[in-house]
């Protein structure tokens, strides 16, 4: 069977989407519907599904979100840097 990732990315594309949601959601306080419409919009979302290593790897969480925002709207006011040391039920 042919996956769209190479396993050792696997973990990683994991984690980072999951760290991108959460950040979306709690630190910038984005809507989730608003936030995942501007995901699955993005140039990004292709990258991500084919696994491109740059995105799925090379990218934290944080990253992609602000490259998503940043996208939409350069002049957007990046919340002021905060630390999660749980896992919130978003992630």
């Amino acid at each position: 069977m042919t996956t769209a990732y190479k396993e050792c990315y696997i973990n990683d594309a994991s984690r980072n989407l999951g760290a991108a949601f959460d950040y979306a959601l709690n630190t910038w306080k984005l809507d989730i519907d608003f936030f995942q419409f501007a995901f699955s919009s993005s140039p990004l979302i292709a990258q991500f599904e084919r696994g491109n290593p740059s995105v799925v790897s090379g990218r934290s969480g944080i990253e992609l979100v602000r490259d998503i925002i940043y996208g939409i709207d350069k002049k957007a006011k990046s919340p002021a840097p905060s630390i999660i040391l749980n896992r919130t039920p978003e992630y």
